[in-house]
């Protein structure tokens, strides 16, 4: 009976002609089988070259979607910023440097496992074959139809793979994260900044699903096409103008667990490996994790504070200020007044002077008028009702957003 499977199944993997396009599988319909080395650390670092070369070298072939073998004696080193963690990459990483992004595609699963986000890898190039699917720049084996006969670039088997690459050091994907590069909506017809930024992990802002009504989701079965993907349109948030799907959507496998999910109909960032289809930028998220809300915030200046809505924003979101900036609300608590040595007061602003959780924010120890101390004169002025606008860095504490110590007056009527 396992017999019988294992053929059924590799008769099965004869259908997908690019880790990219010609089709997903499930996840989990991979072979188990025991564990083995990972790479080859005998592979010394010599002749690197930077991604961005290496497609330049070939860009002829990845154009016009062809292939070749590589027979330079050359490597590339970078790190993987996208795996099948999250099911929408099936059988492929991407590997990116400080120049670009290209993916390799690999005949096996779970590949997470052994090359998650952040690990940096030594890739020997010498013998692996390069091409472009849909001009998108690929790192791989040769897939044959098996009705046709057409060749094209496709998937690496998994042992010859074993043979091409080394593991540096320990995965931090702190690393990875730290390449990711905001997408230009303005240049979303440019020709050159498509071939360049293709196979980036990057991230658009403030964008719209143009699908989005609470009940849509990624990537439903009835909607999937022959590839068993589903395409979505944004909209730009800020104009409210839809982006065309001829220039950029975002791209996900019905088998992605994140697939059932309900798009979110907020405004998003999304983060993602940024493919490209002939003339088509294509997003390919990760997880539902590179999906997250916009935070739409303006202010923070002396002209133009944040209100209280808004640095909750940023502070439940993590986007603490180291600088100070400048916060106007209405105080509805006050705490602590020292007027001894050390003059600070300890108080709560709302955006409608009322007190309730998750809608105040506790000024921490600051200071009066000029960063002046209080005293018990100036005191009495602190009162539940004041409109004021506060200096200050904005932060979290033990849950309880805060404008942290150090902060002081510039108003209060």
């Amino acid at each position: 009976m396992k017999k019988i499977l294992f053929i059924a199944m590799a008769f099965a993997s004869m259908f997908f002609a690019s880790c990219m396009g010609d089709g997903y599988a499930d996840p989990d319909n991979t072979i188990k089988v025991p564990a083995a080395p990972v790479g080859d650390n005998n592979i010394k670092e010599k002749n690197v070259i930077t991604i961005a070369q290496l497609k330049e070298d070939y860009n002829s072939l990845i154009a016009n979607k062809r292939y070749e073998q590589i027979d330079k004696d050359i490597q590339i080193k970078g790190y993987i910023t996208g795996n099948d963690l999250g099911g929408n990459l099936y059988n492929e990483v991407c590997l990116q440097d400080e120049t670009g992004g290209i993916l390799v595609c690999i005949n096996k699963g779970a590949l997470y496992g052994e090359l998650p986000v952040g690990q940096q890898l030594l890739i020997n190039l010498k013998g692996l074959y390069i091409g472009g699917y849909g001009s998108q720049a690929e790192l791989g084996g040769v897939y044959t139809n098996s009705t046709t006969g057409a060749q094209s670039i496709g998937k690496v088997d998994r042992y010859e793979w074993n043979k091409h690459f080394k593991i540096l050091g320990s995965p931090d994907a702190a690393k990875a994260e730290s390449l990711v590069e905001v997408f230009d909506k303005t240049k979303i017809k440019d020709a050159d900044y498509l071939k360049s930024c293709s196979g980036k992990l990057m991230r658009i802002e403030n964008v719209q699903f143009s699908q989005a009504d609470g009940k849509a989701v990624y990537a439903p079965e009835t909607e999937k096409d022959k590839t068993n993907c589903v395409n979505r349109n944004l909209t730009d948030a800020e104009t409210k103008t839809p982006i065309s799907a001829s220039n950029l959507l975002v791209r996900t496998s019905a088998y992605a667990k994140f697939a059932n999910v309900a798009l979110p109909k907020d405004p998003v960032n999304i983060t993602g490996i940024f493919t490209r289809f002939n003339n088509v930028w294509q997003i390919l998220i990760r997880t539902s994790n590179d999906v997250e809300t916009a935070l739409n915030v303006t202010g923070g200046t002396k002209e133009e504070p944040y209100t209280v809505t808004n640095a909750l924003k940023l502070i439940n979101a993590g986007k603490y200020t180291t600088d100070k900036v400048y916060t106007t609300g209405i105080i509805c608590e006050v705490g602590n007044v020292d007027t001894g040595s050390y003059g600070n007061a300890t108080y709560s602003i709302s955006e409608d002077g009322k007190a309730v959780a998750g809608k105040m924010i506790k000024v921490f120890r600051g200071f009066n008028l000029d960063n002046q101390k209080w005293t018990e004169e100036t005191k009495g002025t602190l009162a539940v009702g004041k409109k004021v606008v506060i200096c200050g860095a904005l932060t979290m504490y033990n849950g309880t957003p805060e404008i942290d110590s150090g902060n002081y007056l510039i108003s209060i009527k």
